[in-house]
């Protein structure tokens, strides 16, 4: 699901009243982050109306003429009373309804604000936990999130999170279930994707030298952005339960789609799953996890697609017969070498 860019009046009013529930308060952090840049504009346009009225000085109605016609306010009608009311007081409840969303987006975003203005974040030490081939690796957040990091993947995370946000950083696949805190967002960092939650579970898989990288959320919901270097990240979806984003790096192209109850267990059970993957992200992909090595045929049949699942402590035996079922190729093993297509 794309984000709309449009100004939601009515959520930001929510904003400022305190009374967003966790949907709307993910639907606000995927607003603020898809344009920071224009969202700025608006926050700059408003203190400065604000800056105005503070100081006492008369509003021109033209002032106000230009906000209402850049941002499409719609004010109602005049009354059919005689009673005068400038135009300053009609366009206030609207602008009232924004002014402390300026605010909510500085805070929000403060970490941002920082580096653009040349006050960086509080530096914190950070710890790196690699898994190694064949074997994975459970281990607990600061905030007491759980984390689940698949063989030949690592994390870095800071000692002690800072007050605006929790970011890890993740090369490789990893499955997360995180904390509810709507005053502290989660970010999971990979070399293409920044994932965003509140609070829920989801896996991450972004191995490199792979050509794809992908979300998959099991319960709760997240945004998904396109990392970008020197800019903010782009949004490229907000994802619910049971939903799932791939970013084809050759082509840059991205598809969100549906995935099964089964597909949703078996990720959170900690199963490795291929959802039409060629044979070769499959090689690379059981090399790391089962510590073996994967021989493929020719080009022919790395370019083979399968969907297939497998348990994390499948023998060998299994994974063969599996593989070469699911593959309709001839598929053998000796030891720790399996044979695809020979």
């Amino acid at each position: 699901m794309s984000v709309n860019t449009k100004i939601n009046w009515k959520l930001l009013i929510h904003a400022a009243q305190n009374r967003l529930d966790e949907d709307e308060r993910a639907e606000l952090l995927a607003w603020i982050a898809v344009a920071p840049d224009r969202h700025q504009q608006i926050l700059d346009d408003i203190a400065r109306l604000y800056g105005q009225k503070n100081r006492k000085k008369k509003l021109p109605d033209q002032v106000f003429n230009r906000f209402i016609s850049r941002y499409g306010i719609v004010l109602d009608p005049e009354p059919r009373s005689r009673v005068f009311r400038p135009l300053a007081l009609r366009a206030a409840a609207a602008i009232a309804a924004i002014l402390i969303c300026g605010g909510l987006f500085l805070f929000l975003n403060r970490d941002w604000v920082a580096r653009q203005y040349g006050q960086g974040p509080v530096t914190l030490a950070w710890k790196e936990i690699r898994a190694a081939t064949g074997k994975q690796v459970m281990l607990t957040l600061p905030d007491g999130s759980q984390v689940r990091l698949a063989p030949g993947s690592s994390l870095r995370y800071p000692e002690a999170f800072n007050d605006t946000q929790r970011l890890v950083q993740l090369v490789g696949s990893a499955f997360f279930e995180i904390r509810k805190n709507p005053e502290q967002p989660f970010l999971v960092q990979a070399p293409e994707l920044t994932t965003r939650v509140l609070g829920t579970s989801f896996q991450v898989i972004a191995y490199p030298g792979e050509t794809r990288t992908s979300v998959t959320v099991v319960t709760g919901k997240v945004a998904v952005s396109r990392n970008r270097k020197g800019q903010e990240p782009l949004l490229l979806a907000s994802l619910s339960p049971e939903e799932k984003i791939v970013l084809n790096l050759p082509d840059d192209s991205v598809k969100v789609s549906a995935v099964s109850a089964a597909q949703a267990t078996a990720v959170r059970d900690g199963k490795l799953v291929f959802d039409n993957s060629s044979l070769a992200e499959v090689a690379e992909r059981l090399r790391v996890q089962y510590g073996i090595s994967v021989h493929l045929a020719n080009e022919q049949v790395a370019a083979r697609r399968i969907t297939a699942t497998f348990d994390p402590n499948i023998s060998m035996q299994d994974l063969s017969d599996i593989l070469g079922e699911v593959a309709q190729l001839k598929v053998h093993h000796d030891n720790n070498n399996l044979y695809i297509g020979q």
